[in-house]
């Protein structure tokens, strides 16, 4: 039996893919298109992506089995999202279509289960898997009212409420994908495309959608 193991470990080694659980990275996932661009899918919520014009992102990345979508880390707000197309590649309004999987040695994905840890260490990793990495504030006027959205890096908000004044309230944030919970539910995307400032497109119960957008939050202005 020794002499059996001792024949086929060096063959096992030689497969693509990861065979047993002493490799890191195992979780991990590639996609590139025939462009050169690359995307790491990685288990720990993250992903960074580099396109061949030199563009990289990074940040947390969801998916729901429909739609995949990924966030900006230092702002939150979604960057883009993607999704399967019939002949199983992904395609994205944003980055492009024509994004395949690859299947990577144990070397590889050893390779690239370090680049997925090392998003761990950016300063906007610890919290913003649930909540914005920074107190971010979106405004909109409505007739001759401004009113705000404040939402906390320690997941509380400032919003409008049922009566129509501010209250205090929680929310969750993934991937750009924001959801309020006070007196109102409120339901939005945060979205910020190159330099722009960011919208926040909500849907409020008895409002309909209506988009917010952001502005800069003032010193002592709700958050702790």
């Amino acid at each position: 039996m020794k002499t059996l193991l001792t024949a086929l470990l060096p063959a096992a080694m030689t497969l693509t893919g990861c065979l047993c659980g002493g490799w890191d990275g195992g979780q991990d996932q590639v996609l590139r298109t025939a462009n050169g661009d690359a995307m790491q899918v990685c288990s720990n919520g993250g992903y960074s992506v580099m396109m061949a014009n030199g563009t990289l992102l990074e940040g947390h990345i969801s998916d729901d089995g429909t739609l995949i979508a990924g966030s900006t880390g230092e702002t939150g707000a979604r960057a883009f999202t993607m999704t399967t197309q019939p002949d199983g590649s992904k395609s994205s309004p944003e980055l492009g279509a024509g994004w395949s999987s690859v299947t990577l040695d144990q070397v590889e994905l050893d390779h690239a289960h370090v680049q997925c840890a090392d998003l761990e260490m950016r300063a906007w990793w610890p919290n913003s898997a649930a909540y914005l990495p920074a107190n971010t504030a979106f405004s909109r006027i409505t007739f001759g009212i401004t009113e705000q959205i404040l939402l906390c890096s320690d997941g509380t908000a400032l919003v409008p409420s049922i009566s129509g004044e501010p209250e205090r309230a929680s929310y969750t944030s993934e991937a750009g994908k924001i959801s309020v919970y006070g007196s109102l539910t409120i339901d939005a995307v945060y979205t910020a495309a190159g330099t722009a400032a960011g919208t926040l497109t909500a849907t409020i119960p008895g409002q309909g959608v209506s988009v917010w957008t952001r502005t800069p939050v003032v010193a002592g202005q709700g958050c702790q």
